[in-house]
């Protein structure tokens, strides 16, 4: 069989009609929601509705851009957006790719505070320790966006190119020392939670709002990657940095929902789970950290040193 065969079998095993990813998201819904509401772990129809579960999760995921890009041409055409188009600021929303990013900023600020706020809720309404601590990660995060977008007004009133990047790399290591600090405390949560094999009870609309905001991050983590990487900034360099490390601390907190609802009595799997996405987080989320401020201190220091070159 040819290599083209082959690539076009592929593509339509993981690319099917339209129609046909519709009715496989409701088979997985159905089958998954008789699988844990009636206790049918160990079956012959979990066992079946796993694999069928995880191939609908990766064509899915595929045709989600697809998806996104016929919404996206859809909303453009209704009067709301015609309207917005029009105006001078929605205009240079949709022209201005610096501006449409650094509302983004502001953006995944208010979406930070808002599921911080919602953490912090749920941590005392039942007097969840772990729920605090995501909390008070997700204020932080919100606190270290804000002082990127103060960063970012500071850069802009600088007189030359060199001095708008050192500024702008001033505020990329910030970010990197905050993260460093902030990935600190976490890993003594995580650590924590492993040594002792604790668990969290999640009542059902949590693990759903974490599932719904780990699913906005994981997006917003990748389609930073390819848009941010073209404006070569800094700073919105450290707001993509900041929106996938917030994405990996979210994969776990939902994992411990997960596992926490559906794997009672799986202590050694829960362990074993743990142990292997807290080391995976831990240590990316250290890495970017401290390639970040290593980054920062090279491109300063030969900024400054170009600087003096010119200006003698």
């Amino acid at each position: 069989m040819r290599t083209k065969q082959i690539k076009a079998i592929i593509n339509k095993i993981l690319r099917p009609p339209s129609w046909v990813t519709a009715l496989l998201i409701l088979i997985s819904g159905v089958l998954l929601y008789a699988v844990f509401n009636m206790k049918l772990e160990g079956t012959a129809l979990a066992y079946t509705a796993y694999p069928i579960s995880a191939y609908t999760l990766i064509v899915f995921i595929i045709y989600l851009p697809t998806l996104l890009k016929k919404i996206k041409n859809k909303l453009s055409k209704t009067w709301v957006v015609q309207k917005i188009y029009g105006s001078p600021l929605g205009q240079r929303f949709f022209k201005d790719m610096a501006f449409r990013n650094t509302a983004s900023i502001y953006q995944g600020i208010a979406v930070s505070v808002l599921y911080a706020l919602f953490r912090g809720v749920a941590a005392v309404v039942y007097g969840s320790v772990w729920f605090g601590a995501i909390s008070v990660y997700y204020i932080i995060l919100s606190v270290i966006r804000f002082a990127l977008a103060g960063n970012l007004r500071a850069a802009r009133k600088q007189e030359t190119a060199a001095q708008r990047l050192i500024k702008e790399y001033q505020g990329y290591r910030f970010c990197g020392y905050m993260m460093f600090i902030l990935n600190v405390g976490m890993t003594g949560m995580v650590i924590q939670m492993i040594r002792d094999n604790r668990h969290y009870e999640y009542p059902g609309f949590i693990i759903y709002a974490s599932a719904a905001y780990t699913f906005y991050l994981a997006i917003a983590a990748t389609v930073n990657v390819f848009k941010l990487k073209r404006l070569n900034s800094p700073l919105f360099s450290a707001a993509k940095s900041l929106t996938f490390v917030g994405a990996l601390m979210s994969v776990m907190a939902l994992q411990t929902a997960m596992i926490s609802r559906f794997g009672e009595g799986e202590e050694i799997f829960r362990q074993v789970l743990n142990t292997a996405t807290g080391t995976v987080i831990c240590a990316l989320a250290l890495g970017i950290a401290v390639y970040m401020v290593v980054k920062a201190n090279k491109e300063i220091k030969e900024l400054r040193y170009k600087e003096e070159e010119f200006y003698g």
